[in-house]
């Protein structure tokens, strides 16, 4: 199973890899990737699902070869003593196979571990990626699933038009309303909660990250005259670096493919990004010098959350909803 993991990963990547130099088309890489993506749920969801049945058989047939490696003569000669034994036994197995079939037919409870891990998910990330569905699911819908302008950040609407929603609507859009789009939340859900989960008994220096990012993306875009269409991307890439700064050092495996150090994991998405785009990824590097300038000021303890923030996490009914993930790492 693993070796045609490799096979796909290595085969989708150079077939994105190919039609973008070929024909300049980036699109078509970045559907070999999300195949790639797909691919690789399922075999997760097939080892997680499958191994458990299989060792049962391949136990079962241990059992049956060490019974026919006996001699006939020991056979023969036991075949008295133990034949009311061997049927009990014989009893209890088929007990066991109905089980074992049972929970094999069992359908996989997608939708029950969704929920489970949705209950598990810290606040403002529930927020979050809740936002971004809905209002993709409503441009699926109501405008034939292109992204709205009016949610798109833009200066001119938000100090004349005084649309302040699309401070925080242009930080949603992460892709239309496709097969790719949960994978691509399944990321961000990823990073963002764990980040969140870490500052449990401190939620606002968690929102005060956000806010920062936020802030310095918008000013950056601004400064060099980008387009604020893929903030959403960014602030993931910003989210993404400063994980793996507080998990440096650990092994990361990706794909099951190769072991990264976590530091590593933005830079291999650059790398990526370069491939199949065959241009300089400028929009993850600025969400990485970003993520460095927050970890630094973090680091030196230059940043401190205001009082308003505290006072908005300091009620009993906030606090009770972190205190659920302390002991995740107490």
């Amino acid at each position: 199973m693993l070796q045609i993991h490799c096979q796909i990963y290595l085969l989708l990547l150079l077939q994105g890899v190919f039609l973008n130099f070929v024909t300049g088309d980036s699109a078509n890489s970045f559907r070999s990737i999300a195949l790639l993506k797909i691919q690789s749920k399922l075999i997760e969801y097939s080892n997680e699902f499958g191994i458990h049945n299989y060792k049962n058989l391949l136990l079962r047939g241990g059992e049956k070869k060490e019974k026919t490696g006996k001699s006939h003569e020991e056979d023969d000669s036991a075949d008295e003593n133990v034949s009311e034994e061997s049927e009990e036994e014989d009893n209890d197995d088929d007990d066991d196979l109905d089980i074992d079939q049972v929970e094999a037919r069992r359908p996989v409870p997608l939708v029950s571990s969704i929920t489970e891990l949705w209950s598990k998910t810290p606040p403002i990330t529930q927020v979050y990626l809740l936002s971004s569905a809905a209002f993709t699911t409503l441009a699926f819908v109501l405008n034939s699933n292109k992204w709205p302008e009016i949610l798109l950040f833009d200066w001119k609407s938000i100090i004349f038009g005084l649309q302040f929603w699309r401070c925080y609507t242009g930080f949603l859009f992460f892709g239309p309303l496709d097969p790719f789009y949960p994978l691509t939340m399944q990321f961000v859900w990823q990073h963002m909660s764990q980040l969140e989960k870490l500052n449990y008994n401190k939620p606002e220096e968690f929102l005060l990250m956000l806010l920062i990012g936020a802030a310095t993306l918008i000013t950056v875009y601004t400064t060099l005259g980008i387009s604020m269409k893929f903030l959403g991307h960014n602030l993931a890439t910003y989210l993404v670096y400063i994980w793996s700064r507080v998990f440096e050092g650990v092994d990361v495996n990706f794909m099951d493919l190769i072991n990264l150090k976590a530091e590593m994991i933005p830079w291999f998405f650059c790398v990526q990004t370069y491939l199949l785009e065959r241009e300089i990824p400028f929009a993850d590097l600025i969400g990485i010098v970003v993520g460095h300038i927050y970890h630094y000021l973090k680091e030196k303890k230059r940043l401190r959350a205001p009082e308003f923030l505290r006072k908005l996490f300091n009620s009993e009914e906030m606090r009770k909803k972190y205190a659920r993930f302390k002991d995740d790492f107490e």
